[in-house]
């Protein structure tokens, strides 16, 4: 009896199966939290480029707390959907992903002449995307954009 409990064959694909799906499945998602990171930098860094080169031309005139000039040249905002579409945090938080807070710093530096739009993305939901760019990123995400001012700073 144990010889032919040996030679028999039932159940090797089951137990293949059983070792080869963990890996497999850490592989997939793996894959799936890499690109949600990627997804995630491409947009904060798509609508810093923007809000930037809106800020830079002139075509945006206003902060969330005024018109840019005088002693208002920095504004740190966080993204909500409350804000009107004449301010440059608008447009810095257009299409982000919604499974973090996003947090946008827009700064007018007129001895240079230069414009710098920051997007941090932090304090990641506890949806299975936000859980996995917690473990990929640590504690925070950060783009940059700088442009050169056009024309006279106000």
């Amino acid at each position: 009896m144990l010889g032919r409990l040996r030679r028999s064959r039932r159940g090797t694909v089951a137990m293949e199966f059983a070792m080869v799906m963990p890996p497999f499945l850490l592989l997939c998602f793996g894959f799936i939290g890499v690109n949600a990171a990627l997804y995630t930098r491409s947009a904060m860094q798509n609508t810093a480029q923007l809000a930037a080169r809106m800020m830079a031309t002139g075509q945006l005139t206003n902060f969330a707390n005024g018109a840019i000039g005088g002693g208002n040249t920095t504004v740190t905002t966080t993204c909500s959907g409350g804000m009107s579409s004449t301010i440059v945090e608008y447009y810095a938080c257009q299409d982000l992903p919604t499974w973090a807070t996003f947090t946008v710093t827009a700064t007018l530096n007129c001895a240079v002449p230069s414009v710098t739009v920051s997007v941090q993305a932090s304090n990641f939901n506890s949806t299975g995307t936000g859980d996995r760019l917690q473990v990929l990123l640590g504690k925070t995400l950060t783009v940059q954009s700088v442009m050169m001012k056009e024309g006279t700073c106000p």
